[in-house]
């Protein structure tokens, strides 16, 4: 968790998030942060900011594939999850995303076809 939250400490705008985060919640909860995190993936997304975007998912891609369970978690949720990635109008978002949230959100994909209720 002390990698991620230095990683989000180096960047203005991911700096910003946090701060925010903290004074709201008076300590961090990853799942609510990476929510907030995710929302601002999406904006920068939207309006064609490649460079932050993609320093923000380097971000978090490296939360999965290098943090504790709490924060593998809290990205598997609140960041590829709740990205609505079966939605195919955030297809090309998902596209954009670095292999370790890639690979999660297929492994998610994979767990829901093979669970779906008739």
């Amino acid at each position: 968790m002390i990698q991620f939250l230095d990683a989000l400490r180096a960047d203005d705008d991911t700096r910003r998030i946090l701060e925010e985060h903290i004074a709201d919640n008076d300590e961090v909860l990853a799942p609510l942060l990476v929510g907030d995190l995710r929302r601002r993936a999406e904006e920068l997304y939207a309006r064609g900011d490649d460079d932050q975007l993609s320093a923000l998912l380097e971000i978090l891609n490296s939360a999965l594939r290098d943090g504790d369970e709490y924060l593998n978690n809290a990205v598997a949720v609140s960041f590829v999850e709740d990205a609505r990635i079966w939605d195919p109008t955030v297809q090309s978002f998902v596209e954009s995303w670095p292999r370790d949230l890639t690979v999660e959100a297929e492994r998610q994909r994979r767990w829901s076809q093979e669970h779906k209720h008739p």
